[in-house]
């Protein structure tokens, strides 16, 4: 008997063989022969237990939906923040609730719970996602109870900006200053959504904060620095121990984080634009073989279709494609990166950025962590080495077509495609 199907998912859905007598994600599960001995099985890991259930379909999209109404069931005693659980908005006082009611309630109505959620705003949000809202709000209340006398129990709607100030001091000695717009985020949503859904007569406070500039300029990385992060994701530990009061630890290796790397050091695209890379960007232009891809950023700050940009293909490049499947996929719509994704774009772009900055770090506990952005600055100072004052017509009208007709010079593709990464020759 064949081997259940199983995809990457969110919900905890696995494989149980009975004579394996263990559980399979969908990666492993090729490593279990024992087709007539496996079910489905869904594992939802909460604080202090772990509920399972079994599934008798053989239908992966049954035992999926199966799943699905199995977590929301179980779910929904630890999502709360104080143990006094609230099934209705119209518990919530506007004058007098506090802080730990209304948390309670926002995280009830991001877990699609509570009498306010209508069907059509329904989002089933990814674990990390929800448990990154929760730890930002609990973080917030615990922090600023230490310092308020009876903050806990303080009416919400006198909340002002006054009060966050020590928030506002400990998230900036204690945090990375790329996660300072995620904790402001976290708190201005879930204060703008009790404004708009429970009527809290209050201006929100966080609309207030604004972080100081990042210091210091992007720096490109060199060979050395490069090899060595290439090397931490092989040999270091993948876990770190997160901020805040609950001190948990997460994963921040991948099996696609090197490849999604490489990629960005050897196209100098965004990171949001590799995730959306397929073969079939990939054209041919006088013999030269190119990416073609949308420039998302600045169509997103113009609203309006712009000329792509265009990668040429050299040495490193194209090693590394045929690494990831090449002339197998070559015309394909299938996606170079991780094509069998179960997760969204925006997940994937933030693993592999969160990921090089943690490997980084392990590689040079020392030092100032560098970001991914630091690869696109040295793909383009290899580039305007090769290309010159052309790098412009390679980095950033209306249409392909209208570009590779009228737009490139073959003379600006042949040198981008002479660039290698760490040659220092001239």
């Amino acid at each position: 008997m064949q081997s259940l199907k199983l995809k990457q998912n969110t919900q905890g859905l696995r494989v149980h063989c009975s004579k394996c007598k263990r559980n399979f994600n969908h990666d492993k599960l090729k490593n279990c022969k024992h087709g007539s001995s496996q079910t489905y099985k869904t594992i939802v890991y909460l604080k202090g237990k772990t509920p399972t259930k079994n599934h008798e379909t053989k239908s992966f999209e049954e035992a999926l939906l199966e799943s699905i109404r199995f977590r929301k069931k179980v779910k929904t005693d630890t999502i709360h923040i104080s143990t006094e659980k609230i099934d209705n908005k119209n518990k919530f006082n506007p004058e007098t609730g506090n802080i730990v009611v209304a948390a309670n309630l926002y995280l009830m109505y991001k877990h699609n719970e509570g009498d306010d959620v209508a069907i059509q705003e329904m989002k089933e949000l990814t674990p990390d996602y929800l448990n990154t809202i929760q730890r930002n709000i609990e973080l917030f209340i615990d922090v600023t109870a230490k310092k308020i006398q009876n903050f806990k129990n303080k009416p919400l709607c006198n909340l002002t900006k006054f009060d966050i100030k020590y928030w506002y001091l400990h998230v900036q000695n204690s945090y990375k200053e790329t996660s300072w717009a995620s904790h402001k985020k976290a708190l201005k949503y879930f204060i703008d959504y009790m404004i708009d859904f429970h009527s809290l007569k209050m201006t929100n406070p966080f609309n207030t904060v604004k972080w100081p500039s990042k210091s210091g300029e992007t720096k490109a990385i060199t060979k050395t620095e490069f090899d060595a992060v290439i090397g931490s994701i092989n040999n270091k530990s993948s876990t770190r121990q997160l901020g805040g009061v609950r001190k948990e630890t997460k994963s921040y290796y991948r099996d696609y984080l090197k490849d999604g790397i490489r990629l960005a050091l050897f196209t100098g695209l965004r990171i949001g634009e590799i995730v959306k890379l397929r073969w079939s960007d990939l054209q041919h232009f006088d013999n030269k073989l190119m990416l073609v891809c949308r420039n998302d950023k600045v169509e997103t700050l113009k609203k309006e279709t712009v000329r792509p940009k265009v990668v040429p293909v050299g040495k490193q490049l194209h090693e590394l494609l045929n690494n990831l499947g090449f002339e197998n996929n070559k015309d394909s719509e299938k996606y170079i990166l991780f094509p069998e994704r179960g997760i969204k774009n925006t997940t994937l772009a933030n693993n592999i950025s969160k990921g090089f900055s943690h490997f980084y770090k392990m590689a040079f506990p020392h030092e100032r962590t560098k970001e991914l952005t630091c690869l696109r600055k040295t793909y383009i100072s290899y580039l305007k080495r090769e290309a010159g004052k052309n790098t412009i017509q390679l980095t950033s009208h209306g249409n392909d077509k209208t570009l590779i007709e009228f737009y490139l010079d073959p003379r600006v593709v042949a040198k981008g495609a002479e660039i290698k990464i760490f040659d220092e020759s001239s």
